[in-house]
């Protein structure tokens, strides 16, 4: 790696690794994140040639969030973990997202007032929704879909569960120029899923 953010690998069995290349498809720079669990990064977004911003899964307990909106290990496997770098690979901040169980996210996504949209799965049945939040509650199985929506600075506006009895995953987010929120995931669930729209019930399997 280069001289960037963290130039030496952190332990556990895996870092997550960020690269940064030209148009021409030579290095700029790129660091490790990680400290003595295992990272993995899941997804890496940018933002008007400002903020690289990557999202994935950790179990470390330390050396991990920095002066985001969660700076301590929630618990369980693994948390989710948010990181916003500048362009020139410092660190803006970085956070865990996550509560007392396996958390992890999948997917992010940006408005046009640099806001940060995240998705993701949870076995957490506290310490994820916000208050006010449109699930509040855990729906069961052993995992939720969530969706969250955060400031370029670090703050989290808010945070919510969506799922049923059975399994639920939230691998995909997307944000229009309305403000409208798209979640696109998994489930195995019968119930507290489909409002209305095309298919109503679960196909099976």
């Amino acid at each position: 790696v280069t001289d960037n953010y963290q130039n030496t690998f952190g332990g556990g069995a895996t870092d997550m690794l960020l690269t940064v290349f030209n148009e021409d498809g030579e290095l700029q720079w790129n660091t490790y994140i990680g400290g003595t669990g295992d990272e993995y990064g899941n997804q890496v977004t940018y933002m008007d040639n400002d903020y690289i911003i990557v999202g994935g899964s950790t179990s470390s307990t330390s050396n991990v969030a920095v002066g985001g909106f969660q700076t301590t290990y929630g618990g369980g496997i693994s948390d989710g973990y948010m990181g916003v770098f500048n362009a020139d690979g410092t660190m803006f901040w970085s956070s865990y997202v996550g509560g007392p169980a396996e958390d992890e996210v999948h997917d992010i996504s940006i408005n046009m007032n640099n806001d940060i949209y995240l998705s993701g799965s949870t076995a957490s049945t506290s310490g994820i929704a916000t208050v006010g939040a449109s699930q509040v509650s855990y729906g069961g199985g052993e995992y939720d879909a969530f969706v969250g929506q955060f400031t370029i600075n670090g703050e989290k506006n808010w945070i919510t569960y969506f799922g049923g009895e059975g399994l639920d995953r939230g691998n995909g987010v997307a944000v229009d120029e309305l403000g409208n929120v798209f979640l696109g995931g998994i489930t195995s669930s019968l119930s507290n899923i489909f409002q209305s729209g095309f298919q109503t019930e679960i196909g099976g399997g």
